[in-house]
């Protein structure tokens, strides 16, 4: 969304607004590491069992524990750092406290989220600068009518497989 800040509020939350650490530096400040460390420990143990290991070990067998021990640390490394997001995100600042908005409520079909603005012309400036954004009924209507698809071929998915299982 377009935040319509004055040049002035601009400047203001410039000046108040703390630094955030970088993806390394916030990789390293969260719990999510340990997911990191845990799959690194099994890309060891796979490591020593298959790569270095004794006679009788296929190349094949090799490679694919390569494959894994790559694919291990890469997922560990992606879930630390994607949970880590939220040590990324800069404290409000009293600029950013008067426009909050809601995480994303309108999964699985796009991005929707609820705005909470305190001043009413910045209101204005806001729903202007965001017109083609707007939640319309239309688009609201679409959406129920894709979710009512979805929920039936769900139910026919679930028949069908409880037909087949039998």
């Amino acid at each position: 969304m377009q935040i319509p800040f004055c040049h002035s509020c601009a400047d203001r939350h410039r000046a108040l607004v703390t630094p955030v650490p970088s993806v390394i530096g916030s990789f390293f400040r969260t719990p999510a590491l340990l997911s990191f460390l845990g799959a690194v420990a099994v890309a060891a143990i796979l490591w020593t069992i298959f790569i270095q290991g004794g006679e009788g070990i296929s190349p094949g067998a090799r490679l694919y524990a390569l494959f894994g021990i790559a694919t291990l640390v890469g997922l560990g490394i992606l879930l630390a750092a994607n949970e880590a997001r939220f040590v990324r995100v800069p404290p409000l600042t009293e600029i950013t406290r008067a426009c909050d908005f809601s995480d994303n409520v309108g999964f699985p079909f796009g991005r929707r989220r609820f705005y909470a603005i305190r001043h009413p012309a910045f209101a204005q400036a806001f729903t202007a600068a965001n017109q083609n954004r707007l939640w319309t009924d239309a688009i609201r209507k679409r959406d129920d009518w894709i979710s009512g698809i979805a929920f039936v071929m769900l139910i026919v998915a679930a028949v069908i497989a409880w037909f087949v299982r039998k």
